[in-house]
């Protein structure tokens, strides 16, 4: 459905890897939608509930891969190339290729090709000799055509084109392709340190009042916001390419897709639509001696309020109507910690390197990176990358990586239900400019997400149909880490796999922003990368352990001192120690809360630091469970596993007992045990949630005390917290549950904490 067919080579390998396995079938072949007219007559693509039908399915009538009217959409080309019947590799050594017939029957008889690309530019091709006649189940070991094919950062495609005409196409038709790109096997070319390519140039100043921080070179300003540690107005040579309050800002939200179904509502209650940025602390300003200026800011961003979908009537399918406001989110709501580190350049380029880090790293994120919004002049969208059709983690094999342009509007796929779209993968560089080829220029350090597109997320997310978006106030760039993947959750396998989820662990980013001119080769301006090092990140686990990371991605990886103050005096480490990359990873028990503070060596103005809390809850197992519905996964151990994404449920499969229904809970040892945590499931279901329940503790497991806490839940998807009128000595925890919310007889649950003194 919508903007779907994630994870489809995955089955389609799986189904290849024996003869005792079919499926991966298209469910319907076109959306069906009806062509309908507003009052002032525009026309488009009615669905379900459009017509003042009742009952009605909504979106669910349009699961195919072409839309409506006949014309594809981006899933279209993918299932082209998963369903293709030859394959192309290359050998371990990337010294040669294989081909290898698929078809029981039928030879290859192709005209074969290839062309072999860098930096976006043909620099060899012609016809690939020795393919065509193929016998069928067979395969043949050819060397690479050419030497330029070999070259690194080198992009050859092997085009397999008809030799008459057919039903499904003319003579010269690519019927079947691949693409083998030489990063998959030996290092990319080197690219200039942007330090050198802005060097003999007058060194830039810097000036910090009140509201924020300026920093001036020649022909640009940059300025920074004190409050939010955002870009907040960037000038090269007299033009305001980034306005008042419209930098780059970390964002995670997408525009649900029909099949984001198992994730969405989570997206909304942890205020991910509604991000507020704050700084902590002033930003700090260091001049370096290469004449640059390098700006720290460590940022809270936070919902203001958590947001819940309102959808309009109907069975299934159903489109968004708004989005209500819930209660404010505070401190010990959902929120994401980030040290930004920001380093001016004589040239005018800017390097931001960040580290992202959230308070629940189990949450599934639609995506996470940076989002800026520029004029609506700067509407050419250039980017190298997969395409040109848009792309997502577990869907982008049909899409080879090249150097594409279109406009910013021709990025809007025309999905009767607008959402998410225009995402590309693997993008190592992309700009936004105006006619005259004046505007910015974004360097990935590795490869980065990117999508361009003429509305916000929240502004597809409300509209039912693409003519009721509003008028565009801009163009939307976004710029990401990690995308979540589409899957299948709507009518399919579930959601994507995990491989393909963004988790709201730790994360980094590092890529360049260049100013571009009128004449300017971008793919030059492109081949520039940098040092420094993305922020130290700190985090810490369930158990209270505490991990310090430095750049991950880091040729050389700077050693790290640290200080750690609690309130054990003997784990206190006043004094610096320092810790060296090639001892492993830096490891602190923090389960007794306290504070942290680490820096890079060389480098005490960038500093980073986190204060924790002591952690209340203890690790358990499960000792044993009444009923769970083990055929499906739904298994009481999903309650203690940390996840969120994943339940336990009482039996249905084969039985359905009746309540009550109960887990045993071990702590491994006798704790003062003082209450608990239980989360509903937030997976989008409702069946199971839990009402009424019952808890008794035990210092054997056998013999349990009477109810230590009674009582009923709210009606929500929120964490209940209980606490036990006074605490209890015991190693064993019983929660009963004694009835749900909907009156029938299953129970379920997401997590289940004790928390202990």
């Amino acid at each position: 459905m919508g903007n779907a067919v994630g994870n489809l080579v995955d089955y389609w390998n799986a189904i290849e890897s024996t003869n005792f396995l079919c499926g991966a079938a298209i469910w319907d072949w076109v959306d069906q939608a009806i062509d309908t007219y507003t009052p002032d007559g525009r026309k488009y693509m009615g669905y379900g509930g459009d017509h003042g039908d009742w009952p009605n399915d909504g979106m669910f009538c349009m699961n195919g891969i072409m839309l409506p009217d006949l014309s594809p959409k981006p899933q279209y080309y993918e299932v082209k190339k998963v369903y293709q019947n030859v394959g192309v590799h290359a050998t371990r050594d990337g010294k040669s290729l294989v081909i290898f017939n698929k078809n029981y029957f039928t030879p290859l008889d192709y005209d074969v090709t290839f062309r072999t690309e860098l930096d976006g530019r043909t620099i060899a091709g012609g016809r690939l000799e020795g393919v065509s006649g193929l016998a069928p189940r067979d395969s043949v070991t050819l060397p690479f055509p050419t030497g330029e094919c070999l070259m690194p950062d080198a992009l050859t495609t092997i085009e397999f084109r008809l030799k008459q005409d057919m039903p499904w196409g003319k003579k010269g038709f690519v019927q079947m392709a691949e693409q083998i790109d030489m990063r998959d096997f030996k290092a990319p070319a080197a690219r200039q340190d942007i330090s050198l390519a802005s060097a003999g140039r007058k060194p830039v100043s810097a000036r910090q009042d009140s509201l924020g921080i300026s920093v001036t070179g020649e022909g640009f300003e940059v300025r920074f916001d004190n409050a939010t540690g955002n870009i907040s107005t960037l000038t090269y040579a007299g033009k305001q390419l980034i306005t008042e309050g419209n930098g780059p800002r970390l964002d995670a939200l997408r525009a649900p897709t029909d099949n984001d179904n198992w994730a969405r509502e989570a997206w909304f209650k942890n205020g991910l639509h509604c991000l507020a940025h704050h700084t902590q602390g002033t930003p700090a300003v260091q001049k370096n001696q290469d004449g640059t200026v390098t700006i720290t800011c460590h940022i809270l961003s936070q919902g203001t309020h958590e947001g819940t979908l309102q959808y309009r009537p109907g069975k299934a399918g159903r489109p968004y109507t708004a989005v209500r406001e819930g209660r404010a989110l505070t401190a010990g709501d959902f929120h994401f910690l980030s040290t930004v580190c920001y380093t001016v350049f004589p040239d005018g380029s800017i390097t931001l390197a960040s580290s992202i880090v959230s308070s629940d790293p189990s949450l599934v994120l639609p995506r996470l990176g940076y989002a800026m919004k520029l004029d609506r002049q700067y509407d050419r969208y250039t980017y190298y990358g997969r395409g040109p059709h848009n792309n997502y983690a577990d869907r982008k094999t049909g899409s080879f990586v090249g150097l594409y342009e279109s406009t910013v509007e021709q990025q809007f796929v025309n999905f009767p239900k607008p959402q998410s779209m225009g995402n590309r993968e693997d993008v190592r560089w992309c700009a936004l400019t105006d006619r005259e080829g004046t505007g910015l220029l974004f360097v990935a350090c590795d490869r980065m997400s990117a999508s361009a597109l003429p509305w916000s997320a929240m502004q597809m997310t409300l509209a039912a149909h693409p003519h009721e978006l509003p008028r565009s106030d801009g163009n939307y760039l976004h710029l990401d880490c990690q995308v979540t993947g589409l899957g299948g959750n709507s009518c399919g396998q579930g959601g994507p796999l995990e491989r393909d989820r963004v988790m709201g662990d730790r994360h980094q980013m590092k890529f360049i922003i260049r100013p571009v001119e009128h004449g300017d080769d971008m793919a030059a301006r492109s081949r520039v990368t940098t040092a420094l090092e993305c922020p130290l990140t700190i985090t810490r686990d369930r158990a209270g352990k505490v991990t310090i990371t430095g750049d991950t991605k880091a040729a050389r990886p700077g050693n790290i001192w640290y200080t750690v103050t609690t309130p054990t005096p003997k784990k206190t480490l006043a004094k610096a120690r320092v810790h060296r990359p090639s001892g492993g990873p830096l490891t602190i028990d923090m389960r007794e809360g306290g504070t942290v503070t680490a820096w890079y060596e060389g480098q005490e103005g960038q500093k980073t630091t986190v204060t924790y809390e002591r952690v209340e809850s203890v690790p358990v197992t499960v000792a044993y469970a009444s009923s769970e519905e083990d055929p499906s996964g739904e298994v009481a151990r999903n309650l203690v596993d940390g996840d969120p994404s994943t339940i336990w449920h009482t039996m249905y499969s084969i039985t359905v007992p009746k309540f009550p229904h109960w887990i045993d809970f071990d702590c491994g040892e006798a704790k003062t045990i003082k209450g608990f945590t239980y989360l509903p499931r937030q997976d989008g279901g409702a069946n199971g949630n839990i009402k009424g329940y019952r808890v008794q503790v035990s210092q054997d497991g056998k013999t349990w005390s009477g109810p230590v806490a009674e009582g009923e839940f709210e009606n929500n998807l929120k964490e209940k917290r209980v606490l036990f009128a006074k605490p209890r000595q015991a190693r064993y925890l019983r929660f009963t549950a004694l009835s749900n919310q909907r009156g029938d007889d299953f129970a379920s649950g997401a997590e289940f904490n004790v928390l202990a003194e």
